[in-house]
């Protein structure tokens, strides 16, 4: 399956969604998700730390500390107004190297991508289903 890079262009919080822009540079489609994934996509851009760990810092120590780390995050499919992505890791044990897919909704792909400052992908599937944003 060919990947095309995407970026976050722009996220719009509001009390009750965040609004979550991305695409490659000629296109862009929109993400919907709960409010408090805005404030957190906020801290990850700003690298703010939080009083607390949120859950994608959990995430994120608990992958460090049994040796992986993210290598890449692709939306793969959008189907009936829903988004589904993928979490691809790499585990390094003794002497072998394990690779992992996991499934992850887009919006914590996208703040994994960011704060471990890995690609972030769609398929070309994701750009031909989903609504397009011309802004």
């Amino acid at each position: 399956m060919d990947l095309i890079p995407i970026t976050l262009k722009k996220i719009k919080h509001t009390k009750t969604y965040t609004c979550i822009t991305l695409g490659p540079p000629e296109k862009s489609f929109a993400i919907y998700t709960e409010s408090s994934v805005g404030l957190l996509l906020k801290e990850t851009l700003t690298k703010t730390q939080p009083q607390r760990p949120q859950t994608h810092n959990l995430l994120l120590h608990s992958i460090k500390a049994l040796q992986g780390k993210v290598l890449q995050s692709i939306i793969h499919d959008f189907d009936s107004g829903t988004y589904f992505g993928r979490l691809f890791l790499e585990q390094q044990l003794a002497t072998q190297s394990h690779f992992l897919e996991i499934d992850c909704r887009p919006s914590d792909c996208i703040l994994l991508s960011i704060a471990t400052q890995t690609p972030l992908f769609c398929s070309p599937n994701v750009l031909e289903k989903s609504v397009l944003i011309h802004e």
